[in-house]
């Protein structure tokens, strides 16, 4: 069988909660008047990684997402900033078997989740912020990572929205 590996970007933006916003009183008129949160990648993942330090489960996605902060590296080139998030995602809720080549199983409940490492890399700039998921055979981490993201800032009448970025098609080549 063979491994299919893919990135898929996508362009983020914070922006207002305009329902269930727990701030709504605060943030009011900033709302009204358009404005986007004074919000960066670093704010966010402060709460994040903070959130995501146990198991974080999205209800939504069925899955769960686990991001230690000593798997999170960051660095800054000339004004981009960057980080590699490297979670640990995957099902939760349905009894797991794990079988060991030497036949021995090990049987897990409902309580438990099957979570594979996956890699996130995002990309900061004055007017840009960029997240490119890696794909593994079809399976990733991005809807769980969005849902436990709006979760985790919630808190302070923020959310995080993601664009698909699609790449034009005359500037794919077929390298197969």
């Amino acid at each position: 069988m063979m491994k299919i590996e893919t990135l898929t970007a996508y362009k983020c933006k914070f922006r207002y909660l305009q329902r269930n916003n727990p701030l709504i009183e605060q943030q009011r008129e900033a709302i009204k008047a358009g404005e986007e949160p004074q919000y960066t990648f670093s704010d966010f993942m402060k709460k994040y990684q903070e959130y995501t330090d146990d198991l974080a489960i999205g209800e939504n996605t069925d899955r769960a997402i686990l991001l230690d902060e000593k798997k999170v590296s960051k660095k800054e080139i000339e004004s981009v900033k960057m980080w590699h998030l490297v979670p640990i995602a995957g099902k939760q809720g349905k009894p797991v078997t794990v079988v060991k080549k030497s036949g021995k199983k090990y049987g897990f409940d409902s309580d438990s989740a099957a979570l594979y490492e996956y890699h996130i890399f995002v990309y900061e700039s004055k007017d840009n912020l960029v997240a490119i998921f890696h794909r593994q055979n079809g399976s990733g981490c991005k809807s769980v990572f969005l849902e436990t993201a709006n979760k985790a800032i919630k808190s302070e009448g923020i959310k995080l929205e993601m664009d698909l970025i699609v790449p034009m098609v005359d500037s794919i080549k077929d390298t197969v």
